[in-house]
């Protein structure tokens, strides 16, 4: 049963063919972009800034957007309405913008469409040999078993050609979606410092957006439509120890405490160092019922996979050491709305070939995750506070930060009409439901988008299902997934159209 307002755009827009909304999606994978993001250390290769200050110089960003840029330009007969244009500006990362006009719809409503290209870097040649299956590359992209493995494929190489294609798919078939923009940008995995400029800039020609899809996100299995409700916030910090001007012999030891010790104790102000529950209140956050639902909802559904994915040494327990299908939920909320440190680099403390030195210094990188509605910032100024206060031994203890840090994301509540086209998208093409998840990863310009955009509604999605690794060896894209999730997006879309 239709409602009015698709009814009165009926007249102007066909009905919308899910089988040939399918071929076109698996042709087009099949026949240019499977090619495209099979290319060799032209786009897979693409540093973030974060970890390589010298993409300003060195040209891979702009390779990458021109490979980008150009397929884009393929589609520009098949796409009615398509405009393009790369911002690049010194001392920023490129920035792609593309405007698509309404189609075959009354609508004045504006979707924005969102990914990113730029990658996150591999430890070293030596890990990728040691941890990286034989024959598999991050650099050197190849199909196996339907996945296509390579750094960055699914986080987030696969985004313009899914947002292109989902209003291709549409079109070529005369079903209506309405004005669409995509942005793309390449600094995501350095936080997003240069998205808000580039929104900024292009505010007049965005305008305010009704729906906006975010194509970076994940999936807790293969089998339907996952949707993002919640992103935990981070602050990245360091904490530095000191008791010597200058490190002595460790026959010392016994007169004066090891630095790393100090650390150590001071860390036990942040959290239980066994059960990992957060001591510190004004980080702790109250969980709304509705997302320990849908944290109930996937544990029941996708089972023992909530422990099983990860690679465990033998006999290792999780954070919850009996975890059952009964408490499961309570892993996932663990990951995704409670406050987590992880020690994630060092400094001071030499590899395993140090002397017998009783060092001056100790210094450690904490990734610290936050409850998704948690203010960063104020995080910070909580947690100095508690690690600096009272030192042991007098000793001296600082922590600090490079501001590398990001709101988390709670996403509004979704209207009807979008509720009902998510669920039954899902139906059509993965024939079950959609499923709710939280992400215990952190997507920094959700927060953003979501500052940026109070009044737009959000869909939240991506590719990154179990094992898919981002970031780490053996990272693939799930290449059936991906084109369901298109061919989804685009049902949303066209439904988008009628209101």
């Amino acid at each position: 049963i239709m409602s009015k307002s698709e009814e009165t755009v009926s007249s102007s827009s066909s009905t919308l063919d899910n089988a040939k909304l399918k071929d076109f999606v698996e042709k087009s994978w099949e026949k240019s972009v499977l090619k495209t993001l099979k290319k060799k250390k032209i786009y897979v290769h693409i540093y973030t800034k974060y970890v390589n200050e010298k993409i300003y110089e060195n040209g891979q960003q702009e390779k990458a957007v021109k490979l980008l840029s150009d397929w884009v330009k393929t589609k520009e007969k098949e796409i009615k309405g398509l405009k393009m244009e790369v911002l690049e500006e010194k001392n920023m990362t490129p920035f792609i913008f593309i405007e698509v006009e309404a189609f075959k719809t009354e609508s004045k409503q504006t979707v924005l469409m969102y990914g990113h290209f730029d990658k996150q870097p591999v430890e070293s040649i030596v890990y990728v040999y040691v941890y990286w299956e034989k024959d598999l590359h991050p650099y050197k992209p190849v199909i196996r078993d339907g996945k296509l493995y390579g750094r960055g494929g699914a986080d987030d190489g696969y985004s313009i050609f899914a947002a292109i294609d989902s209003i291709a798919s549409l079109q070529s078939q005369g079903a209506s979606h309405p004005r669409c923009v995509i942005t793309i940008e390449g600094s995501e995995e350095s936080g997003s410092p240069h998205l808000y400029h580039y929104l900024d800039k292009l505010k007049n020609k965005i305008g305010e957006p009704s729906l906006v899809i975010c194509l970076d996100s994940g999936a807790g299995n293969y089998e339907q439509l996952w949707i993002t409700t919640s992103l935990r916030g981070i602050l990245i910090g360091y904490i530095r120890a000191q008791l010597l001007k200058e490190g002595i012999h460790s026959g010392a030891s016994g007169k004066v405490r090891d630095s790393f010790h100090i650390i150590r104790n001071v860390l036990d102000r942040f959290d239980d160092n066994i059960t990992g529950k957060c001591k510190i209140n004004e980080l702790n956050s109250k969980i709304p019922d509705n997302h320990i639902q849908y944290a109930k909802e996937m544990a029941k559904h996708i089972g023992e996979l909530v422990w099983t994915e990860l690679p465990l040494c033998d006999n290792v327990q999780c954070q919850i050491p009996l975890v059952n299908d009964e408490n499961a939920y309570e892993l996932l909320l663990n990951s995704t709305w409670r406050p987590q440190l992880t020690i994630t680099g060092c400094d001071g403390i030499p590899n395993l070939k140090g002397g017998n030195v009783l060092r001056q210094f100790t210094t450690l990188k904490l990734s610290i995750r936050l409850p998704p509605d948690v203010n960063p910032e104020y995080a910070y100024s909580i947690i100095k506070q508690v690690f600096e206060k009272d030192p042991p031994f007098n000793s001296k203890v600082d922590f600090i930060t490079n501001k590398h840090w990001g709101q988390g994301f709670v996403c509004p509540d979704f209207q009807s009409w979008l509720f009902n086209a998510i669920h039954s998208s899902s139906k059509i093409f993965f024939n079950q439901s959609a499923l709710m998840l939280g992400e215990g990863g952190s997507i920094p310009l959700m927060g953003q988008l979501l500052y940026k955009f109070p009044k737009s509604q959000f869909v939240v999605t991506g590719v990154l299902g179990p094992n898919s690794n981002a970031h780490g060896p053996n990272e693939f894209l799930h290449i059936d997934f991906c084109k369901k999730l298109i061919c989804c997006v685009a049902h949303i879309l066209h439904k988008a159209s009628f209101h």
